[in-house]
């Protein structure tokens, strides 16, 4: 499996729960905006660099940690941008 975009630290995924959960992070990563590193690191009281880090080094400890702030920030963006009523459309 190659991945030059997110340079993500690959194992190699035996289950198809693994294998679901590289394709829901590199969802995540593409759906990722400016300043959402610095949330999830106020999120899970952790530096900047190492939340970055934590992302993409899937066997890292704090992954799991990580994954789900950046997946409740997607999400809650989704929902905001979504439930928005169009200003000026009656």
């Amino acid at each position: 499996m190659k991945n030059t975009r997110f340079k993500l630290t690959f194992f190699f995924p035996i289950t198809e729960a693994e294998q679901e959960h590289i394709k829901d992070l590199i969802n995540l990563l593409g759906c990722k905006k400016q300043g959402d590193y610095l949330l999830i690191a106020q999120m899970v009281d952790m530096n900047v660099e190492l939340v970055k880090k934590s992302l993409v080094r899937i066997t890292s400890k704090d992954h799991l940690r990580v994954f789900e702030a950046l997946k409740k920030i997607v999400d809650s963006r989704k929902k905001l941008l979504t439930g928005v009523p169009s200003v000026g459309k009656d």
